[in-house]
């Protein structure tokens, strides 16, 4: 009988696979350290605010008159926040057209001058107002170095969204779009936990300083770094451009597809941005500040996932036979259930809703 021998597999040099053991024990010894830097930093924040609330306990027992009269004071200013943004919405309903104006002379700008150029002036600005914020010395200092943040950052958007449409093809636009839309949420969760942690190493006009540094830089780098991309700049005269904006506006598609979308971002970034901590607090009951610290967070962060997955849903989505512009209907429609659940069904632990409430308003938000 004839025996057969079984098949040996190669195998690799006796070199070759020492190294890559030797490579393999150094990712597994980085990745522990890492775990080991990660587990301290938590360990650390967590001293940290149980110190916080410690000494905030002793203060509380040794002036209890004084912590109920702070504790009033603070919802009283709370109350007084909230109707001062109120009005404030009220004044910018009261106004749009001259709103509407000045986001006509930013488009213009970006047509004429491109979003490189534009945007570049515009981070100097944010550059300028956050270091004029962190010197500042009177309420007059803080609200021109304010209104200089505001401006230097109006553009953002919109800068981004014209490079976007300069550097890459239409049927792209939706994924790039989400993943700028993601950076804007990585920044919002940025502005929690790893601001409150960075206060315990400087000073809030540090933090301040830190921006400007970070701006400035950002400025540079569009304005010496990043190459033209695109058509000539734009040079139609005013009344050609507002003939463009009236074909666009008077388009049956336009308004087949705009109101819904215009309403349910209204109704999600004023309750994301404005509403979410007094519904946990009056609507949801939930008195601690922490917890409701935590669920805003998680929402956020729920958001800026739905934005990064935002593009890629509806990519596989186009490939099935649905449409973006369905599956922007889809979940608007879904979001308006979430709020109604929200408004008349309010869960007693109301995280999954607000949860789907962050996932399903960021969806919708490229194709506005």
């Amino acid at each position: 009988a004839t025996t057969i021998a079984p098949t040996v597999p190669a195998q690799l040099p006796a070199a070759d696979a020492s190294e890559t053991n030797r490579l393999l024990h150094d990712m597994v010894a980085m990745q522990q350290r890492s775990c080991e830097l990660l587990s301290e930093l938590v360990n650390q924040v967590s001293l940290q605010q149980r110190q916080r609330a410690a000494e905030l306990k002793a203060w509380k027992e040794a002036n209890p008159r004084l912590a109920v009269a702070c504790r009033q004071a603070a919802e009283s200013l709370s109350k007084v926040h909230v109707e001062f943004l109120s009005s404030i919405a009220n004044e910018a309903c009261d106004n749009a057209e001259s709103f509407g104006e000045s986001d006509y002379a930013l488009g213009d700008f970006l047509d004429r001058y491109g979003p490189r150029r534009v945007q570049a002036v515009l981070l100097a600005l944010a550059a300028a107002g956050s270091a004029l914020f962190g010197l500042s010395l009177s309420l007059g200092e803080l609200i021109v170095a304010r209104v200089l943040i505001g401006l230097g950052f109006a553009g953002g958007l919109m800068a981004a969204i014209k490079a976007i449409t300069l550097w890459y093809p239409p049927h792209r636009w939706g994924l790039i779009t989400g993943f700028h839309m993601m950076a804007g949420g990585l920044g919002s969760m940025a502005a929690t936990l790893p601001v409150e942690w960075s206060l315990s190493v400087i000073s809030w006009q540090g933090l301040f300083f830190w921006l400007s540094g970070s701006c400035i830089a950002t400025s540079a780098i569009l304005f010496f770094v990043v190459p033209e991309r695109g058509a000539p700049p734009a040079r139609d005269s005013l009344a050609d451009q507002f003939r463009i904006t009236g074909k666009v506006l008077t388009h049956p598609f336009y308004w087949r597809i705009q109101p819904l979308l215009a309403l349910q971002q209204l109704a999600f970034i004023g309750c994301i941005t404005l509403w979410i901590g007094p519904w946990l607090r009056d609507v949801g009951g939930i008195a601690d500040k922490a917890a409701r610290a935590d669920i805003q967070l998680v929402t956020t962060a729920v958001m800026t996932a739905g934005f990064a997955s935002s593009g890629l849903i509806a990519q596989s989505l186009r490939k099935i036979g649905i449409s973006d512009f369905a599956f922007s209907g889809i979940t608007a429609f879904l979001f308006a259930l979430v709020c109604g659940w929200l408004a008349f069904l309010p869960p007693a632990d109301p995280l999954l809703a607000w949860c789907l409430f962050g996932f399903l308003g960021a969806c919708p938000i490229q194709y506005m």
